[in-house]
């Protein structure tokens, strides 16, 4: 388990010391800052508001509170990223109004497409079921086309229930690691708690 303080601030980076020793190293208010966070995190990451406000458009961060950290008059607001299963979620959150988006037009249809085709098929005898597999380098729109997938299951059948994980690069070696916000989800847990794992 590991504790991680994240500030972001003026600092200055170069070499420090002496002919007899000297180091590279950091120096300023927010390095200070860091190892605070670090040693008020409970084996979580914890970051400072500026951190919170310049990677907002990358990650999902949840306010934790305020803490006093020796050396600052006032108390330093504190935010923790969530899991990247719930960063997951609101990325592939249904998206209803497609009417601005452009381009991927062939692959939306060719899923509903197969959509139509499985639906078709319910009550009926039991037989192949449809796989699909959407692969390609970050920000081809893959997201985008699940997204508005998603927005018509949902509105075509609204009491489906609908799975939604991830996986880590840095999670290879975890075995069934995509897996386990599916199975959290359908026996109703909360995968983050300590309990829970």
């Amino acid at each position: 388990q590991s504790c991680v303080g994240i500030a972001t601030g003026t600092t200055m980076c170069g070499l420090v010391g002496n002919e007899v020793r000297m180091e590279y190293t950091a120096v300023g208010s927010a390095v200070i800052l860091a190892a605070r966070l670090m040693q008020n995190a409970n084996c979580c990451i914890l970051v400072n508001a500026e951190t919170m406000k310049m990677s907002s458009g990358s990650a999902v961060f949840e306010k934790i509170c305020s803490i006093k950290v020796k050396g600052r008059e006032g108390k330093v607001l504190v935010w923790r990223p969530v899991e990247t299963e719930r960063r997951m979620t609101k990325k592939l959150a249904p998206i209803r109004d497609a009417s601005h988006m452009l381009g991927r037009e062939e692959e939306f249809d060719q899923l509903k497409a197969l959509m139509d085709q499985y639906t078709a098929g319910w009550g009926q005898e039991k037989g192949a079921r449809p796989c699909v597999a959407i692969t390609g380098q970050a920000g081809i729109g893959k997201g985008t086309v699940l997204g508005r997938f998603l927005g018509i299951v949902e509105d075509k059948f609204p009491t489906l229930r609908v799975f939604k994980t991830s996986a880590e690069d840095i999670e290879s070696k975890t075995p069934y690691y995509p897996w386990k916000q599916i199975f959290a989800s359908l026996v109703g847990v909360d995968v983050g708690s300590k309990t829970t794992q």
